[in-house]
């Protein structure tokens, strides 16, 4: 019995030798690693008040999660904290990050997990911010007329032009206020970022104006203006010298018109500020470029587009930005307001019952030389005129010219017609009968509304700051048409 007593004592004290010399677990030798990170690598477009953040695989020892292990580049300042039970490790910048900027994250090898295993290898992401919320108030940055201008036409525009893009939808009413009262109408051209009132009757005369934009008007982002802008001017004392101006009706709305066809013979670098139309025919014979109906096809449309035609479009009040018009366009009222233009053009070229007192019977023979000045009044040819030089138109600012001729106009290459004084190119008319109709030659700079009773035609590089308006066609060579 004491043989079997001592066994199982010898047998109990070397299984506990045996279980005393096992290890319980082996030692966690793994290093940690970066499951996830926000912002994701390759990220466009983050926050700039973001946070940077990474997510590790296990447990971390929080005094190595610190700013000489997470840094970001270009430099950010900011404060480095870890959350234990997320496992999670954020930066997060004292400041808003800068705006479209590539940044680069990198947590380090000295981040080590809680049994002191290092990162493999450094963790390296990188992303971009987006741009920076526009948080600027609008400004105007130019008005006409000018503040505190004086001596302004009666038959000016009032417009205001803001130093960046404008809701179009705050344009209207009590944010615009002209005082007197003026009516007509308001539009807003986005592309110039200008705000137009084209008055319905003329201005009175030696009156000071008043214009309010006032902080209701907001830019695209929605910043209002921080302040009313407040513009005044005085129109002129009185009526000026020359004859009553033409009244061109509808068809003062355009830059170009004729009945049958507005041909450009360029590389389609012609460009025309302002509406182009022709009534008798269809748009295809518009060879400006790129002629796009706005409701395809041409007879569901009101307007067209072209790459060629900018600036603000009197026509259509509707379309606020200048476009071409044709009489195949079936929609609206374009058709019946084409052939009423094309009624006041022919209207305005021709014999009026009463025509105003001739001032200058067959000046110069119709040769008009270099250096020649034509003050205000009413001329008249049975000739030609043939301008052979530089001319100067030279008056005061509602001073009216008519240009009346039996034959044709011919300008010579390289004429430039200048404005002296205030005079003003709106109040220029050229009324031309020859059957060629009116001619400017190359690189001529011309001033003026030319209404032919055939045609217009403007040679390569040539310039007109007025209208051209033809019983039959306009040829444009590369040419610039800028609306008075």
């Amino acid at each position: 019995m004491k043989k079997i007593i001592l066994v199982c004592l010898t047998a109990a004290l070397l299984v506990g030798a045996l279980i005393a010399c096992t290890p319980v677990g082996a030692p966690d030798v793994t290093p940690p690693t970066v499951s996830s990170v926000s912002p994701a690598g390759g990220a466009t477009g983050v926050a700039l008040n973001a946070k940077i953040s990474a997510t590790f695989s296990e447990a971390m020892d929080s005094t190595t999660i610190v700013a000489a292990n997470f840094t970001i580049s270009p430099s950010v300042a900011g404060t480095v904290t870890y959350n234990a039970a997320s496992m999670t490790a954020t930066f997060s910048p004292t400041a808003n990050l800068a705006a479209s900027t590539a940044y680069t994250a990198t947590v380090k090898t000295g981040a080590k997990d809680s049994a002191g295993n290092a990162l493999a290898a450094n963790k390296v992401w990188s992303f971009t911010t987006g741009i920076a919320a526009d948080t600027t108030p609008p400004t105007v940055a130019s008005t006409v007329p000018a503040d505190t201008a004086t001596g302004v036409a009666t038959n000016s525009v009032i417009s205001v032009t803001f130093s960046e893009p404008m809701l179009a939808s705050t344009m209207i009413g009590t944010y615009f206020q002209v005082v007197p009262s003026v009516s007509g109408a308001v539009v807003y051209d986005a592309p110039s970022k200008t705000l137009t009132l084209t008055p319905g009757s003329l201005l009175a005369t030696g009156t000071l104006y008043t214009v309010t934009i006032t902080t209701g008007v907001k830019d695209s982002a929605g910043n209002a203006m921080a302040a009313n802008k407040i513009v005044t001017f005085h129109t002129a004392a009185a009526a000026g010298l020359g004859p009553a101006a033409l009244v061109l009706g509808k068809a003062g709305d355009f830059a170009v018109l004729a009945e049958t066809a507005i041909t450009d013979t360029g590389s389609h670098t012609t460009a025309i500020d302002g509406d182009v139309g022709i009534y008798s025919f269809d748009h295809t014979f518009i060879t400006l470029a790129s002629v796009v109906a706005n409701s395809p096809p041409f007879t569901n449309s009101t307007y067209a587009t072209s790459n060629q035609v900018t600036g603000i479009g009197h026509f259509s009040v509707a379309t606020g930005a200048a476009a071409v018009y044709s009489a195949d366009m079936g929609a609206g009222t374009t058709a019946t307001d084409l052939n009423t233009a094309v009624n006041n053009m022919t209207t305005a070229y021709g014999v009026t019952a009463s025509p105003p007192t001739v001032d200058y019977q067959d000046l110069l023979s119709g040769i008009l030389p270099n250096g020649t000045s034509l003050a205000p009044g009413y001329y008249v040819w049975g000739t030609n005129v043939h301008i052979t030089g530089n001319i100067s138109i030279t008056g005061a600012v509602n001073d009216v010219w008519i240009f009346d001729m039996t034959g044709d106009l011919n300008v010579d290459s390289g004429v430039v017609v200048t404005l002296g004084g205030n005079a003003q190119a709106k109040n220029i008319f050229w009324r031309v009968a020859g059957g060629t109709g009116a001619t400017l030659g190359t690189t001529v700079q011309f001033k003026g509304i030319i209404l032919a009773a055939k045609q217009v035609i403007m040679e390569t590089n040539s310039a007109l700051l007025g209208r051209a308006l033809a019983q039959t066609e306009v040829t444009l060579d590369a040419t610039a048409v800028t609306q008075p």
